[in-house]
């Protein structure tokens, strides 16, 4: 059985793909990171990413936890799913977040 996943920026783009799509549990994942804005700076591994981005939003605004439904389909939590897919749909707009988001997970050569 092939596996498809796909791939949208923000949780209001992901609900109304679902509303859609109506994607199997694991199908949707969701980037909450709205990389336009705060610094991107360079990185070595994923957790540092997360480190960072997570202490750029957490000095702009009180932590926020994410709901259970949340962490199930959220990216970067979820990148094994990525390497295991058949295939990946990445669902992006003209906005500046979801064209970051498509150079930032497209593989460099």
């Amino acid at each position: 059985m092939s596996c498809r996943v796909n791939v949208v920026q923000g949780l209001f783009a992901a609900e109304r793909l679902a509303e859609v799509l109506r994607p199997q549990p694991g199908e949707l994942l969701v980037h909450r990171d709205v990389l336009s804005c705060g610094p991107l700076r360079p990185f070595r591994s994923l957790e540092q990413w997360a480190i960072q981005r997570e202490a750029y939003w957490d000095s702009i605004s009180p932590p926020q936890r994410a709901s259970l439904d949340d962490l199930g389909r959220d990216l970067l939590a979820n990148l094994p799913r990525l390497r295991d897919a058949d295939s990946i749909v990445l669902w992006i707009g003209i906005g500046v977040a979801e064209q970051l988001l498509l150079a930032w997970v497209m593989p460099s050569r």
